[in-house]
């Protein structure tokens, strides 16, 4: 094909990211039912995945498709560590299951072995999905050269290091303190000191138009039943000052006591 990218797609990104300008498009492909549309394109240089994830997302709305997919393709010598960060972008963005648990990894290379030495945990998950696999898949993908990928550390991380993480996460998010309403408080022992029972899940009624839930199958948790429809997390995120309804699947769990006779599930 050896079109140039940013030309090929000017009827509808008519001002593309800088960095992507010069990419030359190799191939295009797509789905039978034209959900999806994938592009290979090459660079010279190395192109920040955020630019690449960003206009995923923009074709998406101005093609109005389901998903659009940027795989760029890049010569072997242009590999270097410092686009590492990058790298684990694109991997979440193919493996949900991946989280936070490479964040602030120890990562060293030693000719094509790629370690990588993990602080938050995880590395049993990470097992379980053969993450190790696709990684080194898809760095061969990207840069045409064979990469052998090996995760280390520890399953789990220890509650003083897990309170940090939080501490820090919570550091970083945006302060909206109206966006949630404030929750009812527990309720207060009884007077002959005994805890009050633990709520038990019940069954209520929810939205029927809600996708996805089979109606009189829902079961409340915790909290107050849904009613409205659920948005995509990629629109969530931008919404302020107004409660959100969000809806995914839950692919591994933890459930740990806190201070003050608390649960926390991750």
């Amino acid at each position: 094909m050896d079109l140039n990218f940013a030309e090929f797609l000017e009827e509808y990104i008519p001002i593309m990211p800088e960095s992507v300008q010069d990419g030359v498009l190799k191939r295009m492909t797509y789905s039978e039912n034209l959900t999806k549309i994938s592009f290979y394109i090459a660079f010279s240089h190395l192109v920040p995945a955020q630019d690449l994830i960003a206009l995923e997302h923009e074709l998406e709305i101005r093609l109005e498709i389901h998903a659009v997919r940027l795989h760029p393709r890049y010569t072997p010598e242009l590999f270097t560590m410092t686009y590492f960060p990058d790298l684990v972008m694109f991997l979440k963005r193919e493996m949900t299951v991946v989280n936070g648990f490479i964040d602030g990894a120890e990562v060293t290379l030693d000719g094509d072995n790629l370690h990588i030495q993990l602080h938050n945990g995880g590395y049993d998950i990470l097992q379980k999905y053969h993450v190790a696999d696709f990684f080194s898949g898809l760095l061969e993908q990207l840069f045409s050269k064979p990469f052998h990928v090996e995760f280390l550390g520890d399953a789990s991380v220890s509650d003083d290091q897990f309170q940090a993480m939080i501490a820090q996460a919570e550091k970083e998010l945006p302060k909206h303190s109206e966006q949630f309403q404030a929750q009812p408080s527990a309720p207060a022992p009884s007077a002959g000191g005994e805890k009050a029972p633990k709520p038990t899940a019940q069954s209520v009624a929810m939205n029927e138009d809600i996708p996805g839930v089979v109606p009189g199958s829902a079961v409340l948790i915790k909290g107050r039943p849904i009613r409205d429809i659920p948005m995509p997390i990629r629109e969530a995120v931008e919404v302020q000052n107004q409660r959100v309804v969000v809806m995914g699947d839950v692919f591994a769990m933890d459930s740990r006591e806190v201070r003050g006779e608390r649960t926390l599930l991750t």
